[in-house]
């Protein structure tokens, strides 16, 4: 890998649209995610522990421009 390339699954960019209400989330806002997409639906999911999805998707991505997640995916990035 060479510079900037920074490994891990987590990654950052700019909110450019919102489908639906979300929460402390702005268009413009920038925000941190994770590659790691959770269903939403499972138990884990509904109780709050989307981390232990067994039903999550995972998606690859190198000099991708843009991505569509769930909310539940990313968080306002800190200062």
């Amino acid at each position: 890998m060479e510079p900037p390339c920074i490994p891990g699954h987590e990654f950052y960019g700019e909110v450019v649209d919102i489908k639906g209400e979300v929460p402390g989330i702005a268009i413009g806002d920038d925000v941190c995610a994770e590659q790691v997409v959770p269903c939403g639906h499972c138990h884990f999911c509904r109780t709050g522990k989307y981390w232990m999805c067994q039903r999550s998707a995972v998606f690859g991505f190198k000099n991708m421009p843009t991505a569509v997640l769930p909310s539940m995916s990313s968080c306002p990035k800190p200062a």
